[in-house]
């Protein structure tokens, strides 16, 4: 999971889905001004063997509740589709280097943060 406010990275870490969605209601209870959107991976166009080695059912149904969850909260969403040009699997010291994040990451927070990149302020 990965936040970015005001172009500024400010959340990378690796979360469990139910904390996730908590974390994603009360930032919509707490928001003066409605404007969140969230940025989901829709690894439910992945090809090849990544797809079977995760499970095709258990992404589909993942992403079928993250796109319920959003509904339902009347929260902005966009399913993004990675291709093999994307940005995902740098270590720490890449995204420290385009995003100022220093903390401790796992690589599922980085491929997060990365899905963030456009959203980002890299003149740090």
């Amino acid at each position: 999971m990965a936040q970015v406010a005001h172009g500024v990275l400010f959340r990378c870490e690796t979360t469990a889905i139910h904390k996730a969605m908590d974390c994603i209601r009360n930032l919509k209870q707490s928001l003066v001004s409605p404007t969140l959107e969230v940025i989901i991976e829709d690894a439910r166009t992945r090809g090849g063997s990544s797809i079977k080695a995760q499970g095709a059912g258990s992404i589909k149904r993942d992403c079928g509740i993250w796109e319920a969850f959003l509904k339902d909260l009347g929260i902005e969403y966009r399913f993004t589709r990675l291709s093999k040009k994307s940005i995902t699997k740098k270590d720490p010291t890449w995204l420290k280097l385009q995003t100022g994040w220093s903390d401790r990451t796992s690589q599922h927070a980085r491929d997060a943060a990365c899905l963030l990149l456009p959203y980002i302020n890299t003149k740090q």
